[in-house]
């Protein structure tokens, strides 16, 4: 952009310097004539600003659509999470039915995604599993490590003839790092305090597996008192029975363990699975054990990465648990779907384009009071 008009070169060059020495004046001639830029300007203030708007995910009408309690809509514990993490990310998946593109080039030097490896190796656990319940006895590596490796091995195979590698050395290497997960597996199991296991990947609110007597097809409806109640869907890695008659709800993970994530009972609200599989796993175990009591929720880490954690946590009341979903739905009806104000939960977005990754503008968002559309978020993250 030329400094003065009289040095343009070009007419458009003239304009634009014109423009520029016009200030507000010309500004408004331009948006007068360009109201996508008027917008975006708009957009833009709104964001930069302490207040919490339109532009910043508060949607009015929201509560009709996405409120589990008025939609009737059956939802995962994993998608409530994600609502927990970012709010914003929530409504644009979720909301807005954004969908994530696939990358066109694929990395060479990887074939399985951590999904597809966690969902591989969760059918292997439950194959095993299932197998020793049928047996009557406990997994051994002495005895079942070559069989293991089997199982595992034909589930990779099945893999790569529906979704073949990028070289067979890629292949191998994950082949490697797979089977040594199995191997860990199976010496977690033998190192197990004595309980006896009566489902695996127990489905409610999906077609269950004739494996699983306990699975059903329909969602679970969970009371919140008051003649509210939603509808949960979801699969359970693993029910044991205690030697007390009691009962354990475990959840595997094959991912990382960071123990920082993994205090409290809720932690800010983002551990929910373990309350919610044991209300409905009581509701499911009493189609066998009029008594059923959930002694505790489980999360294991039977994997290299994991490196053979286990966390338990207690169930919580039903009035705590009523509480912190009380307050999540809350921020559904309020529609306040702020983003995120942590890195941590921006690191990994597929959505981060959606927002621009505003860590530092949320936060002074939710830190003005007069935004009482965010009261149900803070609330939410305050459950320990």
């Amino acid at each position: 952009m030329p400094p003065r008009p009289d040095e343009a070169l070009t007419d458009a060059g003239w304009w634009l310097a014109v423009m520029k020495e016009s200030g507000e004046a010309g500004a408004a001639a331009v948006f007068d004539a360009f109201p996508a830029l008027a917008a975006g300007r708009k957009a833009m203030e709104a964001r930069q600003s302490a207040r919490f708007t339109e532009w910043d995910g508060f949607v009015r009408a929201a509560r009709e659509l996405l409120d589990p309690r008025v939609s009737g809509q059956a939802v995962s514990v994993t998608r409530l999470e994600r609502l927990v993490a970012c709010p914003f990310r929530y409504f644009v998946e979720h909301g807005l039915g954004v969908e994530v593109l696939q990358d066109e080039d694929p990395d060479n030097d990887e074939w399985l995604d951590p999904l597809q490896k966690g969902a591989a190796l969760h059918e292997v656990y439950a194959t095993l599993g299932r197998e020793a319940r049928a047996r009557g006895t406990r997994l051994q590596p002495a005895r079942d490590t070559d069989h293991a490796r089997q199982v595992a091995d034909a589930k990779l195979q099945a893999l790569r003839a529906d979704c073949p590698p990028p070289s067979d050395v890629v292949f191998d290497r994950e082949r490697a790092e797979f089977l040594r997960d199995v191997d860990l597996f199976l010496d977690f199991e033998s190192e197990r305090a004595k309980s006896e296991p009566v489902g695996f990947e127990v489905a409610f609110g999906h077609e269950p597996d004739s494996a699983e007597p306990l699975g059903r097809k329909e969602p679970m409806r969970i009371s919140l008192g008051q003649g509210e109640s939603f509808l949960l869907r979801g699969t359970i890695d693993r029910i044991d029975r205690l030697p007390d008659g009691s009962y354990e709800i475990i959840d595997y993970k094959t991912g990382r363990f960071r123990r920082d994530q993994w205090r409290g009972t809720f932690r800010g609200s983002a551990l929910l699975q373990h309350a919610l599989y044991g209300v409905a796993a009581t509701a499911l175990l009493r189609q066998l054990d009029p008594k059923a009591r959930i002694a505790r929720g489980v999360y294991e880490f039977p994997s290299a990465k994991g490196g053979g954690e286990r966390v338990e946590i207690p169930p919580p009341s039903r009035a705590a648990l009523v509480e912190v979903l009380s307050d999540l739905f809350d921020v559904m009806a309020e529609g306040g779907f702020v983003s995120a104000d942590d890195e941590e939960s921006c690191r990994y977005c597929d959505f981060s384009r959606a927002c621009g990754k505003p860590v530092a503008q949320a936060g002074v968002k939710l830190e003005n009071e007069r935004n009482t559309r965010l009261d149900a978020y803070r609330r939410l993250r305050e459950h320990e």
